[in-house]
């Protein structure tokens, strides 16, 4: 477990949550959700502080009014909010987070339009002893299959962040690849104009690995 860092766009919101380097995050379909592409790591209360910012926000409720959709009122921006699913957490908006900490993201995709069937499936991630480094339990994909003299370009991306968000996706789906190059603002942001930030996959997935990227356009950040 390590310290995350994010905010808003303004900068007015900071704050810090405790979770992994590997995130798992949410993507749900909701009407809200949809709207706004919320990427959701969802945490115990206790692992998530405000840095600064707190007379910035602004709350919108709706339906139950359970949830608290906190926003800045400055740049519009909701970084993280108290979802209905877990009253008793907080819910982090993953493209909101400094990319620097983050070694990898898995999305699993959450079925909000029918949400109180599925609600149930989320309760256990605001629980206080739900700190583990693999909270999954899904088995770590052997990225050592993927030859680099046989390896073809799946995607390239002009962020390190984007690529992450893919391959998290890929691996959850167990298909091996791996991220090559630089993005800007890097070590070496000169590769981010000649090469760009790409995604590695063998021969053999190519097809599989484009068809699962192909399903999932509104689960990238644009």
């Amino acid at each position: 477990m390590i310290i995350h860092k994010g905010g808003c766009h303004c900068g007015a919101v900071k704050f810090e949550v405790e979770a992994p380097e590997d995130l798992v995050a949410e993507l749900c379909n909701c009407s809200i959700c949809s709207m706004t592409s919320y990427l959701h790591l969802i945490v115990p209360k206790n692992c998530f502080r405000l840095v600064a910012g707190q007379e910035a926000l602004e709350t919108y409720t709706f339906n139950t009014g359970v949830a608290q959709h906190h926003f800045c009122r400055h740049c519009g921006i909701k970084s993280f909010y108290v979802p209905r699913s877990n009253p008793d957490g907080i819910s982090v908006n993953v493209r909101c987070l400094l990319p620097e900490t983050i070694s990898s993201i898995q999305i699993r995709n959450f079925d909000g339009r029918n949400w109180e069937l599925n609600a149930h499936e989320l309760a256990h991630l605001s629980a206080e002893d739900n700190k583990t480094e693999n909270p999954t339990g899904v088995d770590e994909v052997d990225v050592s299959a993927v030859d680099l003299e046989e390896a073809v370009v799946l995607r390239t991306f002009s962020h390190r962040q984007e690529a992450d968000l893919a391959i998290g996706y890929l691996h959850s789906c167990g298909i091996p690849a791996i991220v090559t190059g630089d993005d800007c603002g890097g070590l070496r942001p000169e590769l981010s104009q000649s090469l760009g930030v790409r995604i590695l996959v063998s021969p053999d997935h190519q097809a599989e690995a484009d068809r699962l990227l192909e399903e999932i356009p509104d689960g990238l950040p644009g």
